[in-house]
C-alpha cells in the first residue's frame, strides 16, 4: 500500500509539473481571448486559472433545455469560436431517448448559431466516466452512443465535432470518476487551439 501510495504521489506530481510547464509556455485566456467555451460543471473547469471567466459561460448541472439562457451572453461576445461541451447531464435524464437527446442538442445549437452566425462553432465529446460510483446510472457505463449523436448534431448543423477524449487517462479524473483535475485543462486546451488552428 505505501508502495502504491508513493508511485500515485510520483505520477500526480509529473502530472503537476507538465501542466506548469504548458501553462508557463503558453498564455491560454490570451490564446483564446476571441473564444467562448460553454457547457456544465466540466466547462466551469477552464474559468479556474486557465481562461478569463467572462470567456467561460458555463453551470454546473446544466442540461441542454436548460441552457438557452446562456445564448445571449455568448453572442454579446462577439466570439470568433464558441466550444461547447455540454449533453453530460441529459444522459442521466434521458437514457436511450436518444432522438429526444438529438433534438434538444440539434435546437440548442441552432438557436446559437442564429445568434452567433460569424462563429465558428465546436463541440466537444463526451468523456467516457471511469467508475459510476457517484454517478449510479448505468447509462454512462457507456456513452459510445451519446457520442455519435454529438458527431452527427455537428455535420448536420455545420459545426465541428472535436474528439479529445483519447486524452483524458484515468489519472485525469477526479475522485468521483467523472470530472476533471485541474492539470488536465491545458492538454484540452492544445487540443482546442489544434482544431481552431491556434497554435
Amino acid at each position: 500500500a505505501a508502495e502504491a501510495a508513493a508511485l500515485q504521489a510520483e505520477a500526480m506530481e509529473r502530472i503537476r509539473a507538465e501542466a506548469d510547464a504548458m501553462a508557463s509556455a503558453t498564455d491560454y485566456a490570451a490564446l483564446f481571448s476571441d473564444s467562448v467555451v460553454m457547457g456544465d460543471s466540466l466547462a466551469t473547469g477552464f474559468a479556474y486559472g486557465w481562461l478569463y471567466p467572462s470567456n467561460v459561460i458555463a453551470e454546473v448541472g446544466v442540461s441542454l433545455p436548460e441552457a438557452d439562457y446562456m445564448i445571449p451572453q455568448a453572442a454579446a461576445l462577439s466570439p470568433r469560436y464558441i466550444f461547447l461541451y455540454f449533453g453530460f447531464n441529459d444522459i442521466g435524464h434521458l437514457g436511450d431517448y436518444y432522438n429526444y437527446y438529438y433534438d434538444n442538442y440539434a435546437s440548442f445549437v441552432l438557436n446559437l448559431k442564429a445568434a452567433c452566425p460569424d462563429s465558428v462553432i465546436f463541440i466537444n465529446a463526451l468523456f467516457q466516466p471511469v467508475h459510476l460510483d457517484t454517478l449510479k446510472n448505468g447509462w454512462y457505463t457507456d456513452i459510445t452512443p451519446y457520442n455519435n449523436i454529438i458527431a452527427q448534431v455537428a455535420a448536420d448543423c455545420g459545426c465541428v465535432y472535436m474528439d479529445a477524449t483519447d486524452l483524458a487517462r484515468p489519472e485525469y479524473y477526479y475522485k468521483d470518476g467523472y470530472h476533471m483535475i485541474y492539470e488536465f485543462y491545458p492538454l484540452w486546451l492544445n487540443r482546442m487551439a489544434e482544431y481552431a488552428g491556434l497554435m
